[in-house]
């Protein structure tokens, strides 16, 4: 079939391509064809690829242009099919065809910049969504890791005006094309071409003209009596896939370090003018926790690239990218406006109350003076994000595909407490991951800006002993499947120890929130050594005690931190944990 589509190629008359002879519509059938062909096809040959391309030749205008799509995103899901068999069965064999898969590229082009519109039932649609996909497998299985730009796929396969059609894309906030922008920015030398052709100005242009309409609709609202009916603007649509775009191109590596820190110090202007957003994701926890996460990642990325651990990757830019970065931060009041408040309350709630130890006496807060004899304060201190949670679940409670035992050990704190055991949903794991994920880079960004000046410590060291006991109780969680999984159907097993739908899925939802988990100890634990030597230096000796007093108690210095024995740097972030207790201990001794 390939070869009877290839032989048409001769015919070509006029720039009718494919449809100069025959019928598009029998074209078609035979593009069907192979398509339900591919799919049990192990090997791949070059005829895929250049038909593809001949396939996209012809006028837009022309009659048969709507099947001419069609026969060409059929023709690229069947080129995608023999990528993936082609790479799975024989992958070398793909580098011998990269000037076919350049070429396929060449001719999906004009497809893959339709713009995509969720709410128009136009075939354009679906035709760029493929084509663009195809795009994406391509340049995935082809590119190479070429030592200079020049040879580089990318820089053969995508063309000026090729991206600067999807940033145009982008700009009009077709969020769909943000993946395949996102895809070309982790490839080599991707991340150059896209900042080359203005990707970092069209991500603010996108912010500035979402803002302006943001800014209209809430007048509007105010017009109208909002104050006396609840409304709720929510992110929009297209944030989540710029937010991808951005981490990506602060991933790069192959951006040199002053061009990286050029792009960081851009784009953390762009995520300046969304500080109203971010301030209503951190007020309103667990809402949209996936979006809040996100912007967290390019936070701490954009810092890192501003202030680099390694003295060897500090440039002469450096104190001047640094300072930046530290301006943008303080005018945008990111920290102050809700990251801090966010991660105090995560570090105090890293689970339920019910599924928490005591606090021991030395780490409890005492303090209920509202420091006024005038204004009345109603505190509800057993609230909490878990609350809110279980609120937004409730709906959705009926429909989990999947239940597990909260993640606890049989003799850990509040196992057993009341009648029945408590019970996870996939969903609930899923937010508590993103909870722990956030508060480590919530934490990490603190400590990148040096804000030490936001946080209580006192309080950190209630979120320290709480996190580490998280940490542990989640590793002896998994020791017990492991366990059941090895023993299962022996006379030692009651039936009664693990009770779980999916054991294999239940263990890979513990690990992700032990390995999150055990970060945050760590994180707590390098900004309660800073806060120790705060505390040493100005007197605060309870701060410094109830940090010895959380080390102790949870005993991280002598068993270490659950659940970080699975990382794969295990050893030396184990060695760091006992110098860092030992160093506090030290600092907090009266």
């Amino acid at each position: 079939l390939m070869l009877t589509l290839h032989r048409l190629e001769a015919t070509e008359i006029s720039h009718h391509g494919m449809d100069a002879k025959l019928l598009p519509a029998a074209t078609c059938n035979l593009g069907n064809a192979v398509l339900v062909l591919a799919d049990s096809i192990t090997r791949f040959d070059g005829e895929a690829a250049g038909v593809l391309a001949f396939s996209a030749s012809g006028e837009d205008s022309a009659v048969e242009a709507p099947t001419r799509y069609e026969r060409t995103t059929v023709l690229s899901t069947a080129l995608s099919l023999l990528l993936r068999a082609t790479l799975a069965a024989d992958p070398g064999l793909i580098g011998q065809y990269r000037d076919d898969f350049i070429m396929a590229i060449k001719g999906l082009e004009k497809l893959a910049c339709f713009k995509v519109d969720t709410k128009s039932s136009e075939s354009h649609s679906i035709v760029a969504i493929l084509a663009r996909s195809s795009i994406g497998e391509i340049v995935n299985t082809s590119s190479d890791d070429s030592d200079n730009f020049e040879h580089s796929f990318v820089s053969h396969a995508f063309s000026k005006g090729f991206v600067s059609s999807l940033l145009r894309l982008q700009t009009e906030l077709d969020d769909h094309v943000c993946s395949l922008l996102q895809t070309i920015a982790l490839q080599p030398y991707g991340a150059t071409i896209l900042v080359d052709a203005g990707i970092c100005q069209s991500l603010q242009a996108s912010a500035k003209a979402y803002l302006l309409e943001e800014e209209h609709v809430e007048r509007k609202l105010r017009n109208h009596g909002a104050e006396y009916n609840k409304t709720t603007i929510r992110t929009p649509p297209f944030l989540l896939s710029h937010l991808k775009l951005m981490s990506a191109l602060l991933a790069s590596a192959s951006l040199p370090y002053k061009r990286a820190a050029e792009v960081a110090i851009s784009l953390l202007h762009t995520f300046a003018l969304y500080k109203r957003i971010v301030l209503r994701l951190c007020s309103n926890f667990p809402s949209e926790a996936d979006v809040l996460r996100w912007f967290m990642r390019c936070f701490v990325q954009a810092a890192s690239l501003a202030q680099p651990t390694n003295t060897h990757d500090r440039h002469e830019l450096l104190s001047n990218g640094v300072s930046k970065a530290k301006t943008i931060f303080l005018k945008a009041r990111f920290l102050e406006n809700g990251i801090a408040m966010l991660c105090q309350h995560l570090w105090e709630n890293p689970f339920p109350t019910d599924l928490l130890p005591d606090i021991p006496p030395l780490l409890q807060d005492f303090d209920d003076d509202p420091h006024s004899t005038v204004v009345a304060v109603e505190k509800n201190r057993g609230q909490t994000w878990w609350n809110v949670l279980d609120n937004v679940l409730l709906p959705s409670t009926a429909e989990s595909q999947y239940e597990f035992n909260a993640p606890t050990g049989r003799n850990d704190f509040g196992y057993w407490s009341g009648r029945k055991q408590k019970v996870w949903t996939h969903t609930k794991f899923e937010y508590s991951i993103a909870a722990m994920d956030v508060l480590s880079l919530g934490l990490s960004l603190l400590k990148r800006m040096d804000r030490f000046d936001l946080i209580d410590g006192r309080s950190a060291a209630r979120g320290l002993f709480n996190c580490a006991c998280v940490a542990e109780s989640v590793e002896n969680r998994i020791s017990e499947i492991q366990y059941r999984s090895e023993n299962s159907g022996s006379v030692m097993d009651t039936g009664e120890m693990v009770k779980s739908d999916n054991p294999e899925l239940e263990r890979e939802y513990l690990s992700r929130l032990g390995l999150s988990t055990a970060r945050c100890v760590e994180e707590l634990l390098i900004i309660s050594f800073e806060l120790a030597a705060d505390a040493k230096e100005n007197g605060k000796g309870d701060v410094g005690s109830a940090i010895r007093g959380a080390i102790e108690q949870s005993g991280i210095d002598s068993k270490g931190v659950g659940c970080l024995s699975m990382a794969q740097d295990a050893k030396g972030r184990g060695e760091l944990v006992s110098n860092l207790c030992k160093q506090i201990q030290k600092k907090s001794k009266v």
